[in-house]
């Protein structure tokens, strides 16, 4: 498996979201894998973080607002992973069929944030 580009690993290690764009299991959709880190503590919900980064894989129908507010009815497919380590996110990358190299700035690929 290849590694991720320079530039988008710097991001990715700065806690910066990178994403990729995945082709869509739904005919009218799109599908997007994104990687995020989890802050340590969430002071409005008052909660720790066990893990350091979340992986979201989802499928949002085509036209559904992609540069607006998407309802949860336009989600069709949303899957959360979540990993401790790189090699974990590698890992996670392996199992849904994406490679680290196809990752890039969420504006690219026009990420519903």
């Amino acid at each position: 498996m290849t590694k991720f580009q320079l530039t988008i690993y710097n991001r990715f290690r700065m806690g910066e979201v990178i994403v990729a764009e995945a082709k869509a299991s739904i005919a009218g959709c799109r599908r997007w894998v994104g990687i995020l880190r989890l802050p340590e503590y969430d002071h409005l919900r008052q909660v720790r973080y066990e893990n350091k980064w979340i992986v979201l894989e989802r499928e949002i129908k085509i036209g559904a607002g992609i540069d607006y507010d998407i309802a949860d009815e336009d989600i069709l497919f949303l899957k959360k992973y979540y990993a401790n380590t790189e090699e974990e996110i590698y890992d996670i990358l392996k199992v849904i069929d994406i490679e680290p190299c196809k990752f890039t700035y969420p504006w690219k690929v026009d990420y519903p944030m």
